[in-house]
């Protein structure tokens, strides 16, 4: 059986998405594809994400992941996430305000 690379993709499009967000928002899933390209054999996995485009409210985000070995690297997974930004938190208000 081979390794499979889906468990580093997951976070990607989250982390790449997350600086570009507001600190009082949240990123949550609105679409999510992962193909998975070739076992994960190797010394190491790199992972590249970066945002496509950011509007208002949605990111589009993609992802690979790559395993190494030696100086040979070869992508095993790539995904393309549809991330949505919460609506804005309230401020957290004092008891009797």
């Amino acid at each position: 059986m081979g390794e499979s690379c889906y468990a580093p993709t997951l976070p990607l499009p989250r982390f790449t998405s997350s600086p570009t967000a507001p600190p009082d928002r949240e990123v949550l899933t609105v679409e999510y594809k992962v193909n998975f390209l070739a076992p994960a054999r190797g010394e190491k996995l790199v992972a590249r994400g970066e945002v496509v485009t950011a509007g208002r409210r949605l990111f589009v985000c993609r992802a690979e992941v790559s395993v190494v070995e030696g100086r040979d690297e070869r992508v095993c997974a790539a995904t393309l996430q549809t991330v949505s930004l919460s609506p804005a938190r309230a401020p957290d208000r004092k008891p009797g305000a």
